[in-house]
């Protein structure tokens, strides 16, 4: 299987900022466009919520700080040489996880890190090497492992 897409997240943490470097690896790996979804969660306040039309200061805040993530991820695929691009996305934790899990269908590789004890203990059996909690995954000693292997090992 040709690896084209690779799909993650980022939401501005320090966690974030592991996971968005560990899916820009992939897909210089693979050769494959990056789709990175830029996310602010914000508090449910019921259905329909954070519309592009919500007037509610909250989702109107989380919109704009979304795109400054977006266009600042952008600027970081830009600079390590990845064609791919990042959209803003605020919403609820809960709403994010099924939008995201519905964008997940479409795409070749999902990079999701987990900073689990089960987590690193498949990322070193795979890659022979000690991954701590601090790592990120280290793509070039994944040569042998397919795509749909690397997106398992990133999701609970």
């Amino acid at each position: 299987m040709k690896v084209q897409t690779v799909l993650t997240y980022f939401d501005g943490s320090n966690h974030g900022r592991e996971q968005l470097q560990a899916a820009i690896d992939a897909a210089l790996w693979f050769d494959a466009q990056l789709t990175v979804v830029s996310v602010v969660y914000v508090p449910n306040s019921g259905p329909g919520s954070f519309g592009p039309l919500d007037p509610d200061p909250a989702a109107k805040s989380a919109r704009v700080t979304a795109s400054i993530l977006a266009r600042r991820v952008s600027k970081w695929l830009e600079e390590a040489g990845v064609r791919g691009d990042a959209f803003p996305f605020a919403a609820s934790k809960a709403t994010f996880a099924r939008e995201f899990s519905s964008l997940a269908r479409y795409v070749d590789v999902v990079v999701e890190l987990h900073a689990t004890a089960d987590l690193r203990a498949s990322l070193s059996s795979l890659t022979g090497q000690e991954i701590s909690a601090q790592s990120a995954i280290p793509m070039s000693g994944l040569s042998g492992v397919s795509a749909n292997t690397i997106a398992r090992v990133g999701v609970e």
